[in-house]
Protein backbone atom coordinates (compact mmCIF):
# COMPACT_ATOMS: atom_id res chain seq x y z
CA UNK A 1 0.00 0.00 0.00
CA UNK A 2 1.24 3.46 -1.07
CA UNK A 3 1.66 5.54 2.30
CA UNK A 4 -1.41 7.62 3.35
CA UNK A 5 -3.48 4.69 1.26
CA UNK A 6 -4.54 5.04 -2.37
CA UNK A 7 -7.78 6.78 -2.02
CA UNK A 8 -8.07 8.62 0.88
CA UNK A 9 -10.33 10.62 -0.10
CA UNK A 10 -12.45 7.97 -1.79
CA UNK A 11 -12.69 6.38 1.78
CA UNK A 12 -12.57 9.11 4.55
CA UNK A 13 -15.44 9.96 7.15
CA UNK A 14 -12.94 12.36 8.67
CA UNK A 15 -12.22 16.07 6.87
CA UNK A 16 -9.08 18.04 8.25
CA UNK A 17 -9.03 21.62 7.65
CA UNK A 18 -6.13 23.48 8.01
CA UNK A 19 -4.05 26.66 6.77
CA UNK A 20 -0.80 25.92 4.50
CA UNK A 21 1.68 27.15 7.41
CA UNK A 22 0.15 24.91 9.71
CA UNK A 23 0.46 21.66 7.54
CA UNK A 24 2.92 20.06 9.53
CA UNK A 25 0.40 20.00 12.53
CA UNK A 26 -2.49 18.87 10.37
CA UNK A 27 -0.33 15.91 8.79
CA UNK A 28 0.59 14.89 12.60
CA UNK A 29 -3.46 14.98 13.89
CA UNK A 30 -4.14 12.47 10.71
CA UNK A 31 -1.65 9.99 11.78
CA UNK A 32 -2.66 10.56 15.36
CA UNK A 33 -6.55 9.95 14.19
CA UNK A 34 -5.43 7.03 11.73
CA UNK A 35 -3.22 5.24 14.19
CA UNK A 36 -5.88 5.19 17.12
CA UNK A 37 -8.90 4.61 15.45
CA UNK A 38 -7.83 3.23 12.46
CA UNK A 39 -10.31 5.23 10.19
CA UNK A 40 -8.45 7.29 7.27
CA UNK A 41 -8.68 10.80 7.07
CA UNK A 42 -8.21 13.30 4.58
CA UNK A 43 -5.89 16.26 4.44
CA UNK A 44 -5.10 18.22 1.02
CA UNK A 45 -1.50 18.15 1.32
CA UNK A 46 -1.82 14.41 1.09
CA UNK A 47 -0.30 13.73 -2.51
CA UNK A 48 -2.24 10.01 -2.25
CA UNK A 49 -5.77 11.50 -1.58
CA UNK A 50 -5.30 13.91 -4.27
CA UNK A 51 -3.35 12.87 -7.40
CA UNK A 52 -1.29 15.20 -9.92
CA UNK A 53 -4.08 15.90 -12.72
CA UNK A 54 -6.68 15.36 -10.44
CA UNK A 55 -9.05 18.78 -9.75
CA UNK A 56 -8.12 19.98 -7.03
CA UNK A 57 -11.44 22.01 -5.45
CA UNK A 58 -13.45 18.76 -7.00
CA UNK A 59 -11.64 16.38 -4.81
CA UNK A 60 -11.65 18.38 -1.56
CA UNK A 61 -15.50 19.34 -2.69
CA UNK A 62 -15.98 15.35 -2.41
CA UNK A 63 -13.79 14.90 0.65
CA UNK A 64 -16.40 17.16 2.63
CA UNK A 65 -19.51 15.84 1.06
CA UNK A 66 -18.30 12.05 2.51
CA UNK A 67 -17.18 13.71 6.23
CA UNK A 68 -19.29 13.12 9.08
CA UNK A 69 -16.25 14.85 10.87
CA UNK A 70 -14.45 17.78 10.03
CA UNK A 71 -11.81 18.79 12.50
CA UNK A 72 -10.89 22.21 11.73
CA UNK A 73 -7.29 23.15 12.98
CA UNK A 74 -7.87 26.09 14.87
CA UNK A 75 -5.25 28.85 15.81
CA UNK A 76 -5.21 32.54 16.34
CA UNK A 77 -3.50 32.78 12.72
CA UNK A 78 -6.33 30.37 11.25
CA UNK A 79 -9.72 30.88 12.42
CA UNK A 80 -9.64 34.21 10.44
CA UNK A 81 -8.45 32.63 7.28
CA UNK A 82 -11.51 32.47 4.82
CA UNK A 83 -10.15 28.94 3.99
CA UNK A 84 -10.86 27.41 7.01
CA UNK A 85 -14.43 29.03 7.35
CA UNK A 86 -15.45 28.46 3.49
CA UNK A 87 -14.81 24.64 4.68
CA UNK A 88 -16.62 25.19 8.03
CA UNK A 89 -19.53 26.69 6.54
CA UNK A 90 -19.33 23.61 3.80
CA UNK A 91 -19.78 21.13 6.83
CA UNK A 92 -22.33 22.73 8.43
CA UNK A 93 -24.52 22.73 5.28
CA UNK A 94 -23.63 18.83 4.85
CA UNK A 95 -24.42 18.27 9.04
CA UNK A 96 -20.89 16.62 9.57
CA UNK A 97 -19.98 17.20 13.27
CA UNK A 98 -17.69 19.84 13.09
CA UNK A 99 -15.13 19.90 15.98
CA UNK A 100 -12.80 23.17 16.62
CA UNK A 101 -9.19 22.14 17.73
CA UNK A 102 -7.44 24.57 19.66
CA UNK A 103 -3.76 24.55 19.37
CA UNK A 104 -0.77 27.10 19.14
CA UNK A 105 -2.03 30.40 20.49
CA UNK A 106 -5.06 30.05 20.66
CA UNK A 107 -7.85 28.90 23.78
CA UNK A 108 -10.95 27.74 24.21
CA UNK A 109 -12.14 30.93 25.43
CA UNK A 110 -11.26 32.80 23.09
CA UNK A 111 -12.91 30.96 20.31
CA UNK A 112 -14.92 33.34 18.32
CA UNK A 113 -18.38 32.51 16.75
CA UNK A 114 -19.91 30.58 15.50
CA UNK A 115 -16.94 28.22 16.98
CA UNK A 116 -17.37 29.17 20.47
CA UNK A 117 -21.03 27.89 20.11
CA UNK A 118 -19.29 24.21 19.44
CA UNK A 119 -17.57 21.83 22.11
CA UNK A 120 -14.38 22.09 20.79
CA UNK A 121 -11.23 20.82 21.93
CA UNK A 122 -7.80 21.66 23.25
CA UNK A 123 -5.06 20.15 21.48
CA UNK A 124 -1.99 21.28 23.66
CA UNK A 125 -2.95 18.46 26.65
CA UNK A 126 -2.81 15.25 26.21
CA UNK A 127 -6.34 14.70 27.58
CA UNK A 128 -7.72 16.77 25.00
CA UNK A 129 -5.49 14.64 21.81
CA UNK A 130 -8.09 11.74 23.71
CA UNK A 131 -11.08 13.87 23.84
CA UNK A 132 -10.50 14.34 19.86
CA UNK A 133 -10.24 10.89 19.54
CA UNK A 134 -13.51 10.08 21.53
CA UNK A 135 -15.59 12.19 20.24
CA UNK A 136 -14.92 11.83 16.28
CA UNK A 137 -15.11 8.15 17.28
CA UNK A 138 -18.79 8.94 18.75
CA UNK A 139 -19.99 10.60 15.52
CA UNK A 140 -18.36 7.78 13.38
CA UNK A 141 -20.12 5.43 15.83
CA UNK A 142 -17.15 3.31 16.32
CA UNK A 143 -15.63 1.94 19.34
CA UNK A 144 -13.13 3.80 21.48
CA UNK A 145 -10.28 2.34 22.20
CA UNK A 146 -9.62 2.07 26.28
CA UNK A 147 -6.79 4.81 26.94
CA UNK A 148 -4.37 1.91 28.00
CA UNK A 149 -4.26 0.14 25.19
CA UNK A 150 -3.77 3.52 23.02
CA UNK A 151 -1.06 3.58 21.10
CA UNK A 152 1.72 5.42 23.00
CA UNK A 153 3.98 6.00 20.28
CA UNK A 154 0.82 8.17 19.02
CA UNK A 155 0.50 10.51 21.58
CA UNK A 156 4.30 11.20 21.95
CA UNK A 157 4.62 11.81 18.48
CA UNK A 158 1.61 14.66 17.91
CA UNK A 159 2.70 16.17 21.60
CA UNK A 160 6.20 16.38 19.45
CA UNK A 161 4.64 18.17 16.47
CA UNK A 162 3.16 20.63 18.69
CA UNK A 163 6.29 21.32 20.88
CA UNK A 164 7.86 23.57 18.23
CA UNK A 165 4.73 25.22 17.66
CA UNK A 166 3.71 25.98 21.08
CA UNK A 167 7.39 27.39 21.91
CA UNK A 168 7.26 29.77 19.02
CA UNK A 169 4.42 31.44 21.08
CA UNK A 170 6.19 31.44 24.02
CA UNK A 171 8.91 33.68 22.57
CA UNK A 172 6.65 36.37 20.79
Amino acid sequence: MLPGGIGTSETSRVFISFVHEEQDVAEAVQRFIEEVLGVKAFVSCDKWAIFAGDQWLERIKEALKRAKVVVLMLSSDSVARPWVNFEAGAAWLQEAAIIPVCFKNLKLDDLPKPYSGLQAVDLTHVDGQYYLITSIAHHLGTIVPPVISMPQDAYRTLQKSLTPVNQSDSKK
